[in-house]
């Protein structure tokens, strides 16, 4: 009874410590939502004062991902496009705001 038992234990650890790596992982469809929320660093004044958010953004069209800068302020000032992809110019940087307000 005692060998029978084991054998049970040793075969579900076999067969229940199976490896997910070689399962197929989903392909996520979602888009990530980036709010950029700060002053003047990513508001910009463009050219003499650009924004990270450039920078930000051509990494995360060079790596393939699917994003959208949120905010309710725009750029107005003309960003290079980037392979193929218009910039986005959405953000939340108010030049000049400290956190208090």
């Amino acid at each position: 009874m005692k060998k029978t038992l084991t054998a049970i234990f040793i075969a579900s650890l076999i067969f229940g410590c199976s490896n997910d790596e070689d399962s197929p992982k989903p392909i996520s469809t979602s888009i990530n939502k980036i709010m950029t929320l700060g002053a003047s660093r990513v508001e910009g004044s463009r050219p003499d004062y650009e924004s990270f958010r450039y920078s930000l953004w051509k990494n995360l069209i060079e790596n393939n991902w699917t994003f959208d800068f949120i905010g309710t302020q725009s750029d107005e000032a003309s960003y290079p496009s980037f392979n193929g992809y218009d910039f986005d110019i959405d953000h939340e940087g108010r030049g000049g705001w400290t956190s208090g307000q």
